[in-house]
């Protein structure tokens, strides 16, 4: 059926055929495995980012009771005293 030529050229074509798949899929593989190393690094740097966000809260939740038990002593502080209805009345 064929020639002698034809199938050493359809030989050949079969090698680099399997040659560039195999190329190929090392790479694919080698792609993959990058990106599984990249989001594997990307989920460690999420959880050290979410761990710091998690601090600064609790810190702002400290900071946040502070001011407010300073602002209700101020408060308490600068109250002035409460006068009669009667001395309303006559105040201009």
């Amino acid at each position: 059926m064929f020639s002698g030529w034809m199938s050493k050229l359809l030989g050949l074509l079969l090698v680099v055929g399997a040659l560039l798949a195999t190329y190929f899929s090392i790479k694919q593989r080698g792609k993959l495995e990058e990106r599984e190393k990249w989001q594997e690094a990307t989920t460690r740097a999420k959880e050290a980012l979410h761990e710091k966000v998690e601090v600064a809260k609790s810190k702002d939740a400290e900071i946040d009771a502070a001011t407010t038990a300073k602002k209700a002593a101020i408060k308490e502080a600068n109250k002035l005293p409460e006068e009669d209805a009667d001395a309303k009345i006559f105040k201009f």
